[in-house]
């Protein structure tokens, strides 16, 4: 029995569900026992079905176990636990991968690992035990490569292709779990795997062991979905046989039998809840021994296992609330607009350069910057509310009496975000962006300086909440560096660059890759941010005024930076880096990634042709944000997936989502509720490491990732202060 109190409340990160693994031994007779398990899953509601690998025993194989069972069923989920990869091909193992994903209708959970450390295994294989490793981390990410659709050329040590592709293709991006259990496997899991799940190990040692993998992932710039860890855990409600005694006590003679062993439903249930405070959601049930009735043995497990399921996922709580009703929505580009005071803590020397705001009766609002009047279009009043400009909204609000104090005030904030189901904001600066037109690298870093500890005070209100995007001096790279560094030191959740950071460079020159490698070494990610479409390094404001900027110079940032992080090779050379295109729209994307791609291979002879195609980079090293009506928005999560595209508010911006931006959402009917919670939650918890079973925790239980999509309601209110008069600029 596990140490853990039956009343302790425990609140899981994602669904918990438990499957049924048969065993690592013979467990079904025949063909019509295998059936009848098979059928009583469907039937029970049981959530998955696992088989496990062993070429020199008696179980059936898993590869070709679980074909048979897809044929059977439509609904129960088939998993490998786990499947061994040295000595596999990798493109017949993809090939078998997406031909199963694809017949089953997307039902497939891959989980791989080395093999045993039998000998008779390696020689099953054709693989010597010295190799499996290196055979491990050259294969695995050729499968990856592969089921995304690529052609793969290569080259390693044991595996060569030139210019090779296979399929069928997944029904979707499938994710690659890991099996393992010593340091080495569980760091591999980190730096390769997008999930794993455990064997042999008590409650205590599988929390160390996500925290080993978390880390490793972050250290790696990877983030892996926190509802991605499970373990397997037997049930001997007729006591342990010798055969598993025999297992147990070669694999861990150092541990209890309890610790891994249930002897009863309530020991389940609780070595199954001391899992899930570690932070483990899934898991593999397998009986200790082989019932002598399958099908009745199943009908009375299955009842405990949805109880223990309902009772540690999301939306229960101990003690017992009402169904939770809110999605904890992460959004991901959100901003504050900085009070003009702070720019007073600048050196005096540079009090005649920075942002300074003046408001007389006879001229209104007067801003000034590097010591030149700026001609503005709308007040900062306006700039601060949502639709401001729209039809009906007015160029004159007043920034000190009309603009919500949440712009600038850290505890009227939360209270906006429990207004509008926000459950973090990622924040993002308003004037500061304007920072690529400084031209004085110490200024820069002045500003910087400044607006970082600022915004270090705002969110230590509430930390788990409330997360900020560091402001980076780019004139000098050494100095963008060592303020990164200094910014996650004081709670930075990443570094935010503009596309383009000054005339005539270019993000893929050379004196950016410590800047790079600073990002990965941190495990915190850039988020290029755009800015005002006329600012001096686009020079469209020279050609260009008003709508039309922002209609062309938005996307054109994001275009020419993504060109040169793929085209400059700033992703071959930093595959620790990763990227946020924020602020820009997506609709382009997969047109522009496709171009790329062509532009390469017709012009082969005269450019540099990278080892990953753009669209593979991408997907390993990017997300983008942008307006979540964009018309392109369904065929870019076609390509990138759900989780790849962040929803983003833009609040208080007077252009960001119009008319409500979680209404667009909602409301769209080209994509479904899973890609819409991979927008609004997931995606950016991903992204930005945010721990979703410490939010839950935190937020209480009104909040839910399980809370349905059709009951979200908007964000902006219907009566928006300020802008409900008639304009009169």
């Amino acid at each position: 029995m596990t140490a853990l109190d039956s009343k302790t409340p425990v609140v899981a990160v994602d669904a918990v569900r438990i499957g049924l693994g048969l065993g690592l031994h013979r467990m079904v007779r025949d063909a019509a026992e295998f059936g009848c398990v098979v059928d009583a899953c469907e039937e029970l509601g049981i959530d998955s079905l696992w088989l496990s690998e062993h070429a020199t025993t008696d179980v059936f194989s898993p590869l070709v176990g679980l074909a048979v069972a897809a044929g059977r069923t439509r609904r129960i989920k088939l998993g490998t636990s786990v499947a061994v990869v040295p000595g596999r091909e990798p493109a017949l193992l993809a090939q078998d991968l997406g031909t199963l994903d694809q017949l089953s209708g997307g039902r497939m959970l891959p989980v791989f690992g080395l093999g045993t450390r039998e000998d008779e295994e390696h020689q099953a294989f054709g693989v010597r035990a010295d190799e499996r490793a290196r055979r491990m981390d050259e294969a695995l990410p050729l499968v990856r490569r592969l089921l995304s659709g690529e052609t793969v050329t290569h080259e390693g040590e044991f595996h060569r292709y030139d210019g090779i592709s296979v399929g069928p293709q997944p029904t979707r991006c499938l994710d690659l779990w890991l099996g393992g259990m010593s340091t080495t496997e569980l760091r591999r899991a980190g730096r390769l795997g997008d999930g794993w799940l455990g064997s042999f190990l008590s409650p205590a040692e599988t929390a160390r062991a996500r925290q080993t993998i978390n880390a490793e992932a972050h250290r790696h710039g990877r983030v892996i979905d926190q509802g991605h860890f499970g373990t397997m855990v037997f049930l001997a409600t007729d006591g342990v046989p010798d055969e598993l005694a025999q297992v147990l006590r070669r694999h861990r003679p150092d541990l209890p039998v309890e610790s891994l062993v249930a002897d009863s439903f309530d020991a389940l249930r609780e070595l199954i809840a001391a899992h899930v405070a570690g932070g483990l959601t899934k898991f593999v049930m397998l009986s200790a021994s082989r019932p002598r009735d399958w099908a009745a043995w199943l009908a009375t497990v299955a009842p405990h296992l949805r109880a223990v399921q309902d009772e540690f996922s999301p939306t229960r709580h101990t003690p017992r609330e009402a169904a939770p009703t809110r999605l904890p929505i992460i959004d991901a580009d959100c901003h504050v607009v900085e009070p003009f005071e702070l720019w007073q803590r600048i050196p005096e020397k540079f009090r005649d350069r920075v942002w300074r705001r003046e408001v007389s009766e006879e001229d209104g609002e007067v801003l000034w910057f590097e010591g030149r009047r700026i001609k503005a279009e709308w007040t900062t009043g306006t700039l601060s509310t949502p639709g401001a400009a729209a039809e009906g909204g007015r160029l004159d609000v007043d920034f000190d009496h009309e603009v919500d104090s949440g712009v600038w005030e850290p505890h009227r904030r939360l209270e906006v975000m429990d207004e509008q189901g926000i459950a973090v904001s990622v924040l993002f600066p308003s004037m500061m962006l304007g920072l690529c037109d400084v031209d004085s690298a110490e200024l820069q870093a002045c500003y910087a300086e400044v607006y970082n500890a600022w915004m270090a005070e705002f969110c230590s209100v509430d930390p788990i909440r409330l997360r900020w995007g560091a402001l980076l001096p780019t004139r000098e790279v050494d100095g963008a560096v060592s303020a990164l560094r200094k910014a996650v030191d004081q709670g930075a959740c990443t570094g935010m660059l503009p596309p383009t950071t000054a005339p005539d460079v270019r993000l893929s020159d050379p004196e950016f890759d410590p800047l790079w490698e600073a990002f990965g070494e941190l495990g915190v990610p850039v988020v290029l941010h755009a800015v005002n479409p006329a600012n001096n390094c686009l020079r469209v404001g020279r050609l260009w005024a008003n709508r039309t900027q922002w209609q062309m110079g938005y996307p054109l940032q994001h275009q020419l930076s993504l060109l040169q992080l793929i085209d400059g090779g700033v992703l071959d050379r930093h595959p620790a880096l990763r990227v946020g295109l924020f602020e820009a729209d997506c609709g382009w994307l997969p047109h522009w990634l496709g171009r790329l791609d062509a532009t390469y291979r017709k012009m082969a002879l005269v450019s540099r042709v990278p080892s990953r195609s753009p669209v593979r980079q991408f997907l390993d090293q990017c997300v983008i944000s942008g307006e979540p009506g964009d018309a392109g928005l369904a065929p870019t999560l076609d390509l990138i997936g759900a989780d790849r595209f962040l929803f983003a508010s833009d609040w208080p911006h007077q252009d960001g989502s119009w008319p409500d931006p979680i209404i667009i959402v909602r409301d769209r009917t080209d994509l479904d509720d899973r890609q819409k919670l991979g927008m609004l939650v997931h995606g950016p918890a991903a992204f930005f490491g945010i721990d979703l079973a410490e939010l839950a925790g935190h937020l209480g239980g009104a909040w839910s990732v399980d809370a349905a999509i059709a009951d979200l309601t908007g964000l902006l209110p219907d009566g928006r202060p300020g802008i409900d008069s008639p304009v009169t600029t």
